[in-house]
């Protein structure tokens, strides 16, 4: 009888063999996507995982323990509630509601933590966000660029939080939107190009003689998430076996000028998903949606 291979303890094995070869950051995006994918997939894993997850250690900043170990945790509890995400954005209620059902079953300190988090990033509880904040749609994409200008804006900061989210998260999380929208609807990309920062713009704000730099940065961070969005919507695409929809898609990319953003796109998905643009193509081919 041969044993049965456990995915969930397979992709932390797999982090902290990558850890030493990758480094930690990139094996800790690696990890929190292959998670994602596992949940997403299976959703009757997640009590699992969370399973695994000491509540207490979601921080990095403690002191006396190890921050690689701190690290997998981190970006296994990020994969959780990416994968609820994309279960709520999919309107598969059932699964999104496994999902946080396992979350708040487990350690009250991690449920708590989960609710936190959508709640701040989401800007509302993880059972409104199952109403499908973010619809593939154009008005889907105005809702989600209006979601990253609250939660970096001072003046409209809330509860968990009291400070504004830097940019740069805030951008992650419109790329996750984002995403999902695109994978929803690819059709939808010319409307979201229609709606991004130029490359020139983007470069002007990287002008350091310009000395408005908190706009600057919240601009350029908007295009980075709108762009990496692209290239979410690109990869779920590819795991789908939508090779026409993801052909599609990097097409476009590849169209836009300067040819920055096409090697640009290819750097961000060997670096965050392990794989380039071609490469992921030859997963969308070997098969049918």
């Amino acid at each position: 009888m041969t044993d049965t291979i456990d995915p969930i303890e397979a992709a932390f094995e797999a982090f902290h063999e990558n850890a030493d070869s990758i480094g930690t950051q990139v094996a800790a995006a690696l990890l929190a996507h292959r998670i994602r994918a596992l949940l997403t997939a299976t959703p009757s894993l997640a009590p699992q995982l969370v399973a695994k997850i000491p509540a207490d250690d979601l921080s990095l900043s403690q002191r006396g323990k190890n921050r690689t170990v701190l690290l997998a945790y981190r970006a296994a509890f990020s994969g959780l509630r990416d994968a609820f995400y994309d279960l709520a954005q999919a309107e598969d209620v059932s699964s999104a509601q496994a999902i946080l059902a396992a979350a708040k079953d487990g350690d009250s300190s991690l449920g708590s933590a989960f609710d936190a988090e959508v709640a701040y990033e989401a800007g509302q509880s993880p059972t409104d966000l199952l109403a499908n904040r973010y619809p593939a749609t154009e008005a889907g994409i105005d809702a989600a660029l209006a979601a990253y200008a609250k939660v970096i804006d001072p003046a409209q900061v809330t509860p968990p939080r009291i400070y504004p989210a830097p940019p740069a998260m805030a951008g992650n999380d419109l790329s996750l939107a984002i995403g999902n929208i695109l994978a929803a609807k690819p059709a939808l990309i010319d409307t979201l190009m229609g709606k991004m920062p130029s490359y020139d713009q983007m470069l002007a704000q990287m002008d350091p003689n310009n000395t408005d730099a908190a706009n600057d940065n919240a601009l350029i961070q908007k295009g980075r998430g709108m762009f990496r969005g692209i290239a979410v919507g690109f990869v779920t695409l590819c795991e789908s076996h939508d090779q026409a929809d993801a052909q599609m898609l990097y097409d476009k990319v590849k169209a836009m000028t300067p040819e920055n953003w096409a090697v640009e796109f290819d750097h961000w998905l060997k670096q965050t998903y392990g794989k380039g643009a071609a490469d992921w193509l030859a997963v969308a081919s070997d098969g049918t949606k």
